[in-house]
């Protein structure tokens, strides 16, 4: 795999915007989200580090049908906490 040229990269950075702002929602981390991310991670046998356990509290606390994702650790603590988690296909 060779590298990206400048152009390429803005080009790929376009594409990425352009998908986020017609199919996605983004959503902002509130102190609620801050406050469970934080029990997420002293519940130690779900092995969270901080950024994974907000990721799966602002899910939680705005009612997401599920998580995707690629990362096993993820899936393994979702499913601890009871949260609907799905393997993406890479």
């Amino acid at each position: 795999m060779g590298m990206l040229t400048a152009g390429q990269g803005k080009h790929l950075i376009a594409e990425f915007y352009s998908i986020v702002t017609t199919s996605l929602i983004v959503l902002i981390p509130s102190a609620n989200d801050f406050d469970l991310a934080q029990e997420y991670v002293a519940h130690f046998a779900t092995q969270l580090r901080g950024p994974d356990a907000l990721h799966l509290a602002v899910a939680h606390n705005n009612g997401a049908a599920f998580i995707a994702t690629l990362d096993e650790g993820m899936l393994s603590a979702a499913k601890r906490l009871k949260i609907s988690a799905r393997r993406v296909i890479r």
